[in-house]
């Protein structure tokens, strides 16, 4: 039985999630209005499966019809893909996994198939809270971004106080994928420098906009002129919920599958032309609570590729030892803290937090109809952009453009533990205990 509690959750260790390697305390062995999800979703083992490799959806919790198949060894998935449809194939670059529909007998001859792990229903969840603390919020940068280059806490009382962006320095070497409800394009705050690229749910392939809102906010903490980190980022869409913040657990892994092979497209055509790899940041504002594996996984294998993963610690005042992907020891995990530089009370902790980023009351950029628009909002969704960000500026920093590939992930995430201000947050109740931080450029 599997229990997902999520927050801008996905799961995926099987049927549903909200949305490298080792630094710290990871071992690698093998007030406000906080964006709370509180949904709990319980995923038990099928009564009518002989051998309890069906993971059903929680009651109350729409099943889409397809199913996630995951195969021990992609090498020998003929005896699995016999069952299927014509022309149905693992994903592209997660090869251990097979999204389809299936008939009762498929289901059944392929629950008998030593070579299957486990298949899990494509169940709907809740994942994405646009709980707001006020509609439109300060025009002002946000302290979230004056508190990165500060060596000591901000003197000031008000979130909304008139703080000044300095010069970070830029991320624009790397590409920046943002896994979210998508991002209104063309707001002007972005000046064209995010670009669409997949859809995946009930929108269809070719909504290229944000009919939520959280996408557009996480993407303007990175790269907003206004609200932004950095303003010159170069930002990727990939949408993967519905306009009510909901996903399917299955649109998740399609959104990943599609990344991985987005980067090496790029990557495959630059080397072609001798010319340098782009680094890869992608941003899951989302957590979920599981004892699953497969969205772990893929981080993995991400990871291992030289693509680095930042992920959401979550919003329920719990250790992620229990909250998926946050444990994973190759995703760079955010909390998040407030303005006094203590950690929220909502934020997440334990060991397998790499550091603690603002993440209470941050304006950014919204989707309504003005070009002004901006909402101020609270959670650990909005901590992870901040450390993406960082984390793409830093491998700029040290490998600006000249090098034909990219230094792995590990020394990214290692970077970034090192220049963070240690032992200053209060409330933090494990190790350790890491500000995120940069100095600014000269």
């Amino acid at each position: 039985m599997q229990l997902y509690n999520l927050f801008l959750a996905l799961s995926l260790a099987l049927p549903h999630m909200s949305i490298g390697l080792p630094t710290g305390n990871k071992q690698l062995v093998g007030g406000e209005t906080y964006e709370n999800t509180n949904s709990t979703f319980v995923y038990p083992r099928s009564p009518a499966s002989g051998n309890a490799k069906l993971m059903k959806c929680p009651p109350g919790a729409p099943h889409s019809g397809r199913y996630i198949i995951k195969i021990k060894d992609p090498k020998s998935s003929a005896a699995v893909l016999r069952h299927l449809d014509p022309h149905t194939l693992p994903l592209e670059k997660l090869h251990h996994l097979i999204i389809t529909t299936l008939k009762p007998d498929q289901l059944h001859n392929i629950e008998k198939e030593s070579n299957v792990e486990f298949i899990a229903e494509d169940c709907k969840m809740k994942t994405m809270d646009t709980g707001a603390d006020s509609a439109e919020g300060s025009t002002h940068v946000p302290w979230g971004v004056a508190r990165l280059s500060s060596m000591k806490r901000l003197d000031a009382h008000d979130y909304t106080d008139g703080f000044q962006r300095k010069n970070l320095g830029s991320s624009a070497c790397a590409r920046i994928y943002v896994l979210d409800s998508g991002v209104k394009l063309d707001h002007p705050d972005f000046d064209g420098r995010v670009t669409f690229g997949a859809s995946f749910g009930p929108d269809g392939p070719n909504f290229q906009g944000d009919n939520y809102g959280h996408g557009t906010h996480v993407a303007g903490i990175i790269g907003s002129k206004r609200f932004g980190v950095d303003p010159t980022a170069n930002i990727i869409s990939v949408k993967i919920s519905d306009a009510s913040g909901g996903t399917m657990s299955a649109d998740i892994l399609l959104g990943l599958n599609w990344v991985w092979s987005n980067i090496d497209q790029v990557n495959h055509a630059n080397q072609k032309q001798g010319k340098p790899i782009h680094p890869a940041v992608i941003n899951l504002s989302l957590s979920v609570e599981t004892s699953g594996q497969p969205i772990e996984d893929t981080i993995k294998e991400l990871t291992e590729a030289g693509h680095l993963v930042v992920v959401s610690a979550g919003n329920q005042n719990r250790d992620v030892k229990d909250i998926s992907p946050a444990r994973s020891p190759y995703a760079l995990t955010v909390g998040y803290t407030t303005i006094e530089d203590k950690r929220n009370p909502a934020s997440n902790y334990g060991a397998q937090v790499d550091v603690y980023a603002p993440g209470t009351r941050i304006v950014s950029s919204w989707i309504g109809v003005g070009p002004e628009d901006r909402k101020t909002l609270s959670g650990a969704s909005h901590a992870t952009p901040f450390a993406t960000v960082v984390a793409a500026i830093y491998w700029c920093q040290y490998h600006p453009m000249k090098s034909i590939k990219p230094f792995p992930p590990t020394t990214v995430k290692r970077r970034i533990a090192d220049n963070a201000l240690s032992n200053i947050l209060t409330g933090v109740p494990s190790v350790p205990n890491r500000l995120l931080h940069i100095n600014p450029v000269n």
